[in-house]
């Protein structure tokens, strides 16, 4: 053994290893440095460390070797060793990092924003983002007074990881309604937690994103304990366990959010895109507000009751005036009431504060502001610039939508075509290319975008429903027919599908059949928006057998069921407006009034000029031609 560590030192192998292992390991920490400064893709400095530190076993050969002082010679075993290793280590390589991009994640550009001055700025690549779904924690122990927590870490952590550039995150928050919590409410889970895994993954995948979150949360003696796993939602793969405590709940996420990006291997970024604000700055110090806060969003969600959650906020308001997050709410909130100037002065107050919002949320408080105010033109501009900066498919969609809302149909077009180039994983989007070829009279193009989605994803039961719709109004009832038979094989229960049959059979003048079909729909029906859309159809049945009173009463039923899932003034144009229509076909002009004017209770200016049509055919029946021409 004497020899042996005698022959280690005569050969200087101690000295040789030690200096290549820190040589090499000064070269990584160069190169991660360089990679944060310049945007770099983050695998170089893995490839790096794995290389250099895997051809540790052919310095230990070279320094035994030639280590010795005197004249060297290039061994057999020297060879052979050296190159074996080479070979393992870029196999190695190869294996791990062979699919990776590695390419800078970002680009310098330059654009010219909304008001025509130039402004330069880094745009993540599409190879580097990260789409998530993040869904409500479970409560590990604790009271029902900590109950809340699951929600309010949710909200939390979405926050967080959506001001890296990198990432986008959604919540069963996100879309209220029309998003992940509808689908939960379908299958039972009305509280939106207790989720099983196959489900989570279902919903993820339905939502085009490619991982999802689940977690738990406690607090113990005042420290939280925040424990998130990652799962593929290809594969069901778990990618990762975090687990973080702490004293401070806004610290705890804002760490738990880290290691959620470096788990995913997501850029971190520098200064110069790098975002991370912290969320006690948005959020505020006290979690007094912030419980509250989380209360308003889950009485929007669970209930649809847009009053209820903005008396909510303000109370928050009360205690944290400057709680910019529940200002934003309270903004969309009134929007969505159509209360536009409660909306302008939340949005206002919002602004003021913005210095506490990351900049992806200061991007959407001026895009609403824009909205708010009418200025069109900026607005639009604004989100072109959105596009030049991202060049991604959450960017020229939303930007589509702008421009088909504006009758830029053509324009529209482009940009959903190149939001699909992006993100082909977007199935969405072939139906949003749908409505659109339907808008501009092109029937064969607007199927034919429905029927691609249909093979991509031919277990979509509302894609059968879509494609039936459009061969309906087609002409092409028999097809039609067998769209709606494939989705009540798909739907559960088949309610939708049901009804559509009642459609054709009310196509078909086959009366009996078509009200036979509505009540058995309406005896499948789960949610209000399935019962709401049962009212319709037999409102519709009423109405073509010149049945007005029994439409009417139809309509006053759909009405309950509208009031759980819309916001108040769009209940108020979907009903009143075609009762005072009814009204007008009886007759009943003072009836017809009443329901205008009802309607004009919940609707404000200037959300007033869709019921301008309304009040036109009132007058013109009153005999007042001149008014009616005004109005």
């Amino acid at each position: 053994m004497a020899d042996f560590f005698h022959e280690i030192k005569e050969r200087r192998l101690l000295p040789a290893v030690g200096f290549y292992i820190g040589s090499s390991w000064v070269l990584v920490e160069i190169l991660d440095r360089l990679v944060e400064r310049y945007l770099l893709s983050p695998f170089i400095t893995d490839i790096a460390f794995w290389g250099l530190f895997s051809l540790i076993p052919a310095v230990v050969l070279i320094a035994w070797t030639h280590g010795r002082p005197g004249k060297d010679e290039v061994t057999r075993v020297e060879k052979v060793g050296v190159s074996i290793n080479l070979l393992v280590t870029l196999g190695l390589l190869v294996s791990a990092f062979g699919g990776k991009d590695l390419g800078a994640t970002a680009d310098l550009v330059t654009v010219q924003n909304e008001q025509g001055q130039k402004e330069s700025h880094y745009v993540p690549r599409d190879s580097f983002r990260r789409r998530l779904a993040v869904f409500f924690f479970d409560q590990d122990g604790g009271s029902q007074e900590t109950a809340w927590l699951r929600y309010g870490v949710t909200e939390l952590l979405v926050q967080d990881l959506n001001e890296s550039p990198f990432v986008n995150a959604a919540s069963p928050w996100t879309n209220y309604g029309s998003g992940f919590y509808a689908r939960m409410k379908r299958e039972g889970f009305d509280d939106a937690v207790g989720l099983p895994r196959s489900l989570m993954r279902q919903i993820t995948d339905d939502a085009n994103r490619q991982y999802f979150i689940s977690g738990s949360i406690s607090q113990q003696d005042g420290e939280y304990r925040v424990r998130a796993r990652i799962w593929d939602a290809v594969n069901l793969q778990e990618i990762a366990s975090l687990d973080r405590s702490g004293w401070d709940l806004y610290d705890t996420v804002d760490a738990l959010g880290e290691d959620v990006l470096v788990a995913l291997d997501t850029p971190l970024g520098s200064g110069r895109d790098r975002r991370d604000l912290p969320l006690g700055e948005t959020y505020g110090e006290s979690l007094e507000p912030f419980r509250l806060y989380v209360a308003a969003l889950n009485k929007r969600l669970f209930d649809n009751d847009l009053e209820a959650s903005t008396r909510l906020l303000d109370q928050a308001l009360q205690v944290d005036p400057d709680f910019v997050r529940a200002w934003f709410a309270k903004a969309f909130n009134a929007l969505e009431s159509g209360d536009l100037p409660s909306a302008q002065a939340a949005i206002q107050k919002t602004q003021e504060l913005d210095y506490r919002l990351p900049p992806g949320d200061r991007a959407n408080v001026k895009q609403l502001n824009y909205r708010l105010t009418g200025q069109t033109d900026k607005q639009i501009a604004y989100l072109r610039m959105q596009v030049q900066l991202r060049d991604d498919a959450q960017s020229h969609q939303t930007l589509a939508g702008y421009l088909m809302a504006a009758g830029e149909l053509a324009e529209a077009r482009d940009e959903y075509l190149a939001a699909l180039a992006r993100d082909p994983m977007n199935l969405d989007i072939y139906l949003q290319l749908a409505n659109l070829e339907k808008g501009l009279g092109n029937m064969e193009g607007a199927i034919g975008h429905t029927r691609r989605f249909i093979e991509l994803k031919p277990d979509d039961a509302q894609a059968h429903i879509r494609l039936g719709d459009l061969l309906r109004d087609a002409g092409e009832l028999d097809e039609a027919s067998a769209q709606y038979e494939n989705a009540a094989l798909l739907e559960d229960p088949p309610t939708t599908a049901t009804l559509k049959q009642a459609l054709i059979s009310i196509r078909r003048g086959n009366v009996h059949e078509a009200r036979g079909l509505v009540e058995q729909a309406a005896s499948l029906a789960e949610s209000p928006l399935e019962q709401g859309q049962v009212r319709s159809i037999a409102e519709l049945i009423e109405f073509r057998l010149g049945r007005v009173r029994a439409a009417i009463e139809q309509l006053q039923r759909r009405e309950a069921y509208l009031a759980e899932t819309l916001p108040p003034f769009q209940v108020a144009v979907a009903i009143y407006t075609p009762l005072a229509q009814y009204r007008l076909e009886l007759g009943d002009t003072e009836g017809a009034r009443q329901a205008l004017a009802h309607a004009l209770e919940t609707v404000q200016p200037p959300l007033d000029q869709f019921l301008a049509f309304t009040e036109a055919s009132i007058l013109t029946d009153e005999g007042s031609f001149d008014e009616s021409e005004a109005a």
